[in-house]
């Protein structure tokens, strides 16, 4: 009963925190892509924070729930915040299935934290810098100030895992997240973070 209440209470601030972006995504209409990482970070913030109450893998199911709704959200009810990426990309929907496929590769609660919070930071700091300091574009729209600014982020956040490993798990997230196409970084990057990290960590 306990777990039950646990999993919907931790549902239910994710659905808030999501409903309260797309308000203010309707009311005050920020940058697009703004919304979006501002949904990327907050939730993986909030999905790392509920590891202090909840077990990392119901995350299996949060995951796949929550882009099941935003499935049906992209068909019946687009949001605003989420669903206006550009044509062909699945970013939006493969975020949830990337955290569920954390939880199910991780071998415990601290590979979760870590390859969700690669996800959540390192790919909006990207983002952020890549636009601003581009350098150079190099492969699939991505740019050298991009790729440098995840590589130093994932490095940073799987550090506590030791200099080498996390140079190791950087690196590989670094390149997947440059081949990956349409949003399928989402997917990528946490898997392989995943993997990663349980393997040399």
């Amino acid at each position: 009963m306990i777990t039950a209440v646990t999993v919907v209470t931790t549902v239910a601030l994710l659905a808030g925190f999501l409903a309260i972006n797309e308000v203010v995504a309707r009311r005050w209409e920020p940058p697009p892509e703004l919304s979006r990482k501002i949904a990327h970070v907050g939730s993986a913030l909030l999905a790392v924070l509920s590891c202090l109450w909840l077990d990392f893998r119901w995350y299996v199911l949060i995951g796949l729930l929550f882009s099941a709704a935003l499935l049906l959200a992209r068909r019946y009810l687009p949001l605003r915040s989420l669903s206006s990426r550009a044509e062909g990309s699945w970013g939006d929907l493969l975020f949830g299935v990337g955290v569920a496929l954390a939880a199910l590769l991780a071998d415990n609660a601290i590979v979760f934290v870590l390859a969700v919070l690669i996800l959540g930071l390192a790919d909006t700091a990207a983002y952020l810098v890549g636009r601003r300091w581009p350098i150079r574009t190099i492969v699939l729209g991505r740019s050298v100030g991009g790729a440098l600014t995840f590589l130093v982020v994932a490095f940073l956040i799987t550090l506590p895992a030791g200099p080498m490993p996390a140079a190791v798990v950087a690196l590989g997230c670094t390149v997947t997240e440059l081949v990956s196409p349409r949003g399928t970084d989402n997917l990528t990057v946490p898997a392989i973070a995943a993997i990663l990290i349980s393997a040399l960590a």
